[in-house]
């Protein structure tokens, strides 16, 4: 029975990839085959993917970093930082000064 299953999966796989331009018959069956083996594709990896993932985990040899513990970092001088502060401090007061203000020019919508 398994056999014969088998045997009629593989004739309507090649029936449905039978590219005669003289039929004129619309298949369904071949637009639906190709959704399935796509879709069956896409898990085979997916599932894969997740297998090697997991076992990687399992085993902690995957996520783990290989520098230095005691490696230092670049830092951000302090007059540069102090320039920038300084910077955004007066563009906050002109700021304030804009919003208390009313500007020269005169509108012309009005």
């Amino acid at each position: 029975m398994p056999v014969q299953f088998i045997k009629n999966l593989f004739t309507r796989i090649k029936t449905s990839f039978d590219h005669d331009p003289g039929k004129m018959t619309v298949h369904p069956d071949r637009a639906w085959l190709f959704i399935l083996g796509v879709f069956f594709i896409i898990n085979l990896v997916v599932a894969s993917l997740s297998f090697y993932f997991f076992k990687g985990i399992s085993r902690d040899n995957i996520f783990i970093a290989t520098g230095e513990i005691g490696e230092s970092l670049n830092t951000i001088s302090r007059d540069k930082l102090n320039n920038a502060l300084d910077y955004l401090r007066g563009e906050d007061a002109k700021f304030e000064y804009l919003k208390t203000h009313k500007p020269a020019i005169v509108d012309p919508s009005k």
